[in-house]
């Protein structure tokens, strides 16, 4: 648990190609089958956030029923990320 909470907490894990094809592919399969857990939208946003997928996140974002602002840190955090997002959003593209 240790190892994976240090990778956890690194970005250069979390940009690696392989990591968001594994996170990807795991929220559509769970969503395919559970059309209806909206709530765990944020899990996918907060994950595509930390993977640099920020049109993913934004996406997510939208599809939210709530927004569960303490899952993110807080209202203040949630919408810092909003904004980053959309600025890095070009980027991606790029990638």
């Amino acid at each position: 648990m240790a190892a994976f909470q240090k990778r956890a907490d690194s970005p250069a894990y979390w940009h690696r190609p392989e990591v968001w094809d594994d996170v990807r592919s795991g929220y559509d399969r769970f969503f395919a089958l559970n059309p209806d857990a909206a709530e765990y939208r944020h899990n996918y946003a907060k994950d595509a956030y930390l993977c640099g997928h920020y049109s993913e996140f934004r996406g997510q974002c939208r599809l939210f029923t709530w927004t569960n602002f303490e899952f993110f840190g807080g209202e203040q955090k949630y919408r810092q990320m909003l904004v980053r997002a959309s600025a890095r959003e070009p980027s991606e593209a790029q990638k």
